[in-house]
């Protein structure tokens, strides 16, 4: 963008800010917000305050804004047309008029500042990310989601990937959770209260000009949800590094998308891909996070396909409502790895016998590889006789050397599973449990490739 066009676009900002200030100040222009405050018992306390209601006030400065900005969005489209269709940036888009590509640019003045007080270096950094959207040929964006459930007592967890687990401040639990009025909606994670953290990371996508709206093939063709489905690639992994790691119902349900710089149009939000989380506690302890480190780095390099089977059949387990279906999905994970080296002759044996003898060759001492034999054979079980539609009447069931309820059954299912998966997972690229010598070995006890 050249700097004649900078100069018109410096001078309009100029112009316009008193004007929006005035405006800003005007009891005519407020309306209620519900603003969120975390008091010294750390719970969250809401109450509304007037706040200034910008739609408003955009509606009463719209001409205005129109006038100050008319000799720069005349050379801007001028010097720039491709700008006059639709630009699309993969999967976030816009159509951007003539009229009101000015607008946005104020927009973005009170997004950074909150203010629209005159400042001459704050309009020259507006002017330059202006500059740079027109200029680059890609738009850096981030993408975030409120973690359903989560606390910690750090505010930063960085995980793999770039992603982070960050706590909310009073400003953005606003965001989430309050707002105004008349732009304000219910979102239903709120149903079970404020959610303090939100995992985010960045990425960065292409601009791509359409000219005509009116060629779907084209559109459908060039519009692509890749940064959308990376992204929930990227978060669902992370939901499975939390579950995998220790018990507790975790997730997210939206995927906050916004530009990290100018972009005239709001990115959006999308929906998951994840199950009902239910209501609950997931907290991880500050020495914990050494530990979740560790375990975040295999998860996110383990590729193996049992290994991978067993962690999803995990984390679908943390987040269901009926313990018959946990039960149901920790065994499945757990057969994935015990019995990954069997062959096709060797799945008509007793596979019952072979899924606990091979469990209780991660124990140490007879009695305790007995104790571990024996649980996972109930658990078997279990699982066998809720597949096949047995009811479940009983208070209480064996589960090894105890009788559990059936939800008490179904948590010793879920810490079995994450056992042979915190075991495993280390040497998850060899695979060794899919070699049936491997077990063979474990059986006696010799060290790996010790029979010959």
């Amino acid at each position: 963008m050249d700097e004649k066009i900078q100069h018109e676009l410096k001078q309009a900002i100029l112009k316009s800010l008193p004007i929006l200030n005035t405006l800003l100040t005007d009891d005519n222009f407020v309306e209620p917000y519900l603003v969120w405050r975390k008091e010294a018992s750390s719970s969250w306390r809401g109450e509304y305050h007037k706040k200034p209601a910008l739609h408003m006030i955009f509606s009463a400065a719209d001409n205005q804004l129109k006038k100050n900005g008319a000799c720069f969005t005349e050379q801007f489209f001028e010097r720039h047309s491709e700008y006059k269709g639709k630009v699309c940036v993969s999967g976030f888009g816009l159509f951007l008029q003539p009229n009101n590509i000015f607008q946005k640019i104020i927009v973005r003045f009170w997004e950074r500042y909150e203010t629209f007080t005159s400042d001459v270096a704050a309009v020259d950094a507006i002017v330059d990310e202006v500059v740079n959207f027109v200029n680059q040929p890609t738009i850096k964006y981030c993408f975030q989601a409120q973690l359903l459930n989560f606390e910690m007592a750090e505010s930063v967890l960085i995980l793999p990937e770039n992603l982070s687990i960050r706590r909310l401040n009073e400003q953005e639990v606003s965001a989430f959770h309050g707002g105004s009025l008349t732009m304000h909606r219910i979102d239903s994670s709120q149903t079970f209260g404020i959610h303090e953290f939100v995992i985010e990371g960045e990425g960065e996508t292409s601009k791509i000009f359409v000219d005509s709206l009116d060629d779907d093939s084209l559109v459908d063709r060039i519009i692509s949800f890749n940064q959308l489905d990376q992204s929930k690639k990227l978060l669902n992994k992370a939901i499975l590094c939390l579950r995998t790691f220790k018990e507790g119902p975790i997730g997210y349900n939206q995927i906050h998308f916004k530009p990290l710089s100018f972009f005239p149009c709001p990115f959006g939000t999308y929906g998951g891909t994840d199950l009902y989380i239910p209501f609950g506690r997931y907290e991880l302890l500050t020495n914990e996070i050494t530990a979740l480190h560790k375990h975040a780095q295999l998860i996110f390099k383990a590729s193996e396909s049992a290994m991978e089977m067993a962690c999803s059949r995990l984390a679908d387990a943390e987040i269901r409502t009926r313990p018959q279906d946990r039960i149901v999905d920790a065994v499945i994970g757990m057969e994935a790895l015990l019995l990954a080296g069997l062959g096709k002759e060797d799945r008509r044996g007793e596979l019952k016998y072979r899924f606990s003898l091979h469990f209780s060759t991660l124990f140490h001492s007879p009695q305790e590889r007995y104790n571990a034999f024996r649980r996972a054979k109930d658990l078997y079980d279990l699982r066998s006789a809720i597949a096949h539609g047995s009811s479940f009447t009983k208070d209480e069931y064996r589960v090894g050397e105890e009788k559990l309820s059936l939800l008490d059954a179904s948590k010793r299912a879920t810490e079995a599973l994450r056992t042979i998966i915190q075991h495993f997972l280390p040497e998850a690229e060899s695979a060794q449990y899919k070699q049936p010598e491997f077990w063979n070995q474990a059986y006696f006890q010799l060290p790996n490739n010790a029979a010959q």
